[in-house]
Parts: structure tokens; C-alpha cells; sequence
């Protein structure tokens, strides 16, 4: 019945760690046989490859457009090792594949037309990729949490206390699922976690207050996406630690949207390894960075965090933008300290329209939208 005063609220009693609200159907999913890629080079942003048995394929198959992780691409990254003539943290092959969730428009010939663009290139130099077509009758749709507080009890004597609810919602194993107008209270890991199975998320209107826990890694990611396709826009949180964050291998695209992150502890931005088409859009983070960079060793070697990203119309403390071999990273209208070799426009300056992805938005499906 509402996020405010008088409404709903929802309270995670007691000692336990579980999180409070979870959305997620069943991990059953069931990949049919891998078909290559036909072409040498499928760039970024592309809806269309060419495969070498089509008629494997037709108009509303679901399927998973695999990128290999190879030992080419990582030497040309430069992550497979980071210093100190150890490599325990470098990344090794496989360990970063991307497969992107996709459904096939149309099927031409040896071409497929794909619902929504690729984030990374497929280039036969680094491995090249493959489209399977998959099942999943387990996984959920149509699900959503709205209009409610949801708050997680602790011990009131410990300010860092971490024997209490984590996260608030999590969504896996999800399609065309939100959360919206929300308010979290206490919590000490993410308001709202996205994890890898799920797609076509939208969260939208929540405020995160008050997080309790210790200050370091993996506490206080407060909206938090593995996913693809999601969106999280008009968010405020308070006293986080990574407030806007994608995490490892986010394939994309993914949008934060006019997002205010006030007294944060640590940066958003990519938190973990090679999140591709991530886009930051009117984020404004108060006293802290947002950041597209090589984070090297740090999160357990996470190297290169962020790619084919975009900052729009952003403030923080620090903007990183920097270009990855293989990829870039763009800049535009930004406000802050900065660093970096990506691509940057109109720093100190605005840029027209105010928002990227309202103006596409409205190209799409009009005023109204």
C-alpha cells in the first residue's frame, strides 16, 4: 500500500542471512547444439550475424550468442597476468566467456536478425562465436514487487552489525520482471541484485537508506546487475558502497538512468570483469568516482571492468574513462575530476539531448513513452 509513511512494510526478523524477497523460476534451461558464426568480424552494436546451418534456426527461437573467452584475447588485454610474477589472478581461458540471452526477429537465408545488438565484437582473430538455441521451461515471467518498505532488522548496539538480512530482493532465472517504488532500510548487502539468469528487468523509483554492515567488498552493492537487459532508472541511495554497479560479464545492454548516489563509500560503475554495453545516464554520485578503468588485481582480478560503455550527462568526485585493447569506453558532458585514454566529449560542458537514453526511448516509441 506505499513506500511511505502508512504503507506496507515488509521486516526481516532475526539472525538470519537469507535474502527477504526473492524473484526466480527454476535453472532448467536446456542449450541446443552450438552453430557457428559465419562471419570474420561482428562489430558492436550489430543484430545481425551469419550463421553456417540456418536451418537450425527460425523467427522466435530463443537463443544464447556465445563469445569465448580465448587465451589470444587475453594477451591482447593484458590480463593474464597483473604483477608481481604471480598469476593465480590472471585471467585464464573460458573464464570469461560472454553469452548474450537473445530472441531470433527474422532468419534470411544464412542470416539472423537479433532482437537487441551485441555489447562485444565476435572476431574470429580472439575466437569468433556461435548462436544455440535453448529451452527453458522453468524460468519465470510476469513478476514484479511494488509499492511497499522493505527493512531488515539488526542489532541495534552494532552499527556493523552483519548477523542480519543481506540483500532484499534478488532476481534469477527471470524474464520481463521489476521492482518498483520501493524503499530499503538496514540491509547490509543490495536492495536489488540482478543475477546472471535473468533478463528484461526493469527497477524503477526506490530509495535505499540506512545499510548496516561492515564497510568493504561485497557489502552494500545497492543496485546491482549480472544480468542483461535491465534497467534501473530514478534510484537514490544513501551510504553505500558500489551504489550502480554491473558485475562479471554483464553482457548487456544495461542502463542506470538518472540515479543519485549521496555519501557512497566507494565507486560505481563496473565492479568486476568486462561488463560491455553498460550505460550511465544522469548518475550522479556525491563524493565518490564512477569509473570505467583496468582495476588490475583488485576484486580478486577483475582487470579491465567496463567496455563499449558510455557516461552521459554524469557527476561524480572522479570520472574514469578509459579505453580497453579490443574496445572503448565514451564520455560525454561529464563533471569531475578526470582520468583517462577513452573517448571524451564536452567535459565541464552538457550535452544535447539531457538523457541518451530517453531521447532513444522516444525514437522508439514516442512522446507518450
Amino acid at each position: 500500500s506505499g513506500m511511505g509513511p502508512g504503507g506496507t512494510v515488509l521486516v526481516g526478523t532475526g539472525q538470519s542471512r537469507d535474502t527477504l524477497i526473492r524473484i526466480g523460476g527454476v535453472n532448467d534451461r536446456i542449450r541446443g547444439p552450438a552453430v557457428p558464426v559465419a562471419d570474420a568480424y561482428v562489430p558492436v552494436n550489430a543484430t545481425m550475424v551469419r550463421v553456417l546451418t540456418p536451418r537450425s534456426f527460425r523467427a522466435g527461437d530463443r537463443v544464447l550468442v556465445h563469445r569465448p573467452c580465448t587465451k589470444e584475447w587475453i594477451e591482447a588485454l593484458g590480463t593474464g597476468h597483473f604483477g608481481g610474477g604471480i598469476t593465480s589472478l590472471g585471467w585464464k581461458p573460458a573464464s570469461r566467456d560472454l553469452d548474450w540471452d537473445r530472441t531470433i526477429v527474422s532468419v534470411e537465408g544464412n542470416r539472423i536478425t537479433l532482437d537487441a545488438p551485441l555489447t562485444t565484437a565476435l572476431d574470429v582473430t580472439y575466437g569468433g562465436g556461435s548462436v544455440a538455441a535453448y529451452q527453458w521451461p522453468g524460468r519465470m515471467a510476469q513478476a514484479g514487487v511494488e509499492n511497499l518498505c522493505c527493512r531488515s532488522g539488526y542489532d541495534r548496539d552494532n552499527p556493523k552489525d552483519e548477523a542480519h538480512r543481506w540483500m532484499a530482493v534478488a532476481l534469477e532465472n527471470v524474464s520481463d520482471a521489476w521492482v518498483r517504488q520501493v524503499r530499503f532500510e538496514h540491509f547490509a548487502g543490495s536492495a536489488v541484485a540482478v543475477w546472471e539468469t535473468a533478463n528484461r528487468v526493469t527497477v524503477e523509483d526506490c530509495l535505499s537508506l540506512a545499510p548496516v554492515s561492515e564497510i568493504g567488498g561485497q557489502r552494500r552493492n545497492t543496485f546491482r546487475t549480472v544480468g542483461q537487459q535491465t534497467l534501473f532508472q530514478r534510484l537514490s541511495a544513501v551510504n553505500g558502497y558500489h551504489d550502480f554497479a554491473v558485475g562479471f560479464c554483464a553482457a548487456g545492454p544495461n542502463a542506470f538512468v538518472q540515479c543519485e548516489s549521496s555519501g557512497p563509500f566507494s565507486f560505481s560503475g563496473g565492479i568486476d570483469s568486462w561488463a560491455s554495453g553498460a550505460l550511465f545516464d544522469m548518475v550522479n554520485v556525491d563524493g565518490q568516482a564512477l569509473s570505467l578503468f583496468n582495476r588490475s588485481q583488485d576484486g580478486q582480478g577483475a582487470g579491465w571492468n567496463a567496455a563499449n560503455s558510455v557516461l552521459w550527462n554524469c557527476s561524480a568526485a572522479r570520472i574514469d574513462c578509459y579505453a580497453p585493447p579490443t574496445a572503448c569506453n565514451w564520455a560525454f558532458g561529464s563533471w569531475a575530476q578526470f582520468a583517462g585514454d577513452g573517448y571524451w566529449q564536452e567535459s565541464n560542458s552538457h550535452v544535447q539531448p539531457r538523457s541518451l537514453y530517453y531521447a532513444q526511448l522516444h525514437d522508439r516509441l514516442g512522446e507518450r513513452a
